[in-house]
């Protein structure tokens, strides 16, 4: 299963964009995401504007990566369900992402 998502523009103050991408076929499954677009203005405040990228849920414990600069890197998801979470600021308006996803099952 593959597919993409975009965040369209940054949300409004005091708001998120949140992405969830899963596998509910095939058990158990990775999720490979790959940054195809991405912009973050204000770039050096990681409290105010990041994507962050979560492995099975948003709980803390599940944080895979925050990317809170000007590059966002290619993650491997082992739990089958990601969570990608933008956070802006209402100075980052232009900030966004594209992404792709691939769900597969690694054979031993």
């Amino acid at each position: 299963m593959s597919g993409d998502a975009l965040s369209g523009r940054a949300p409004r103050p005091g708001r998120q964009c949140l992405v969830r991408a899963a596998c509910p076929f095939v058990w158990p499954s990775q999720i490979y995401l790959r940054f195809l677009d991405y912009q973050m203005e204000h770039s050096n405040e990681c409290k105010r504007n990041f994507v962050a990228v979560y492995d099975g849920s948003s709980a803390i414990e599940n944080l895979k990566a925050k990317f809170c600069s000007t590059v966002a890197n290619d993650v491997m998801l082992k739990t089958g369900v990601g969570v990608i979470r933008m956070w802006a600021d209402e100075g980052s308006r232009l900030s966004r992402f594209r992404m792709l996803f691939t769900s597969f099952v690694e054979r031993k």
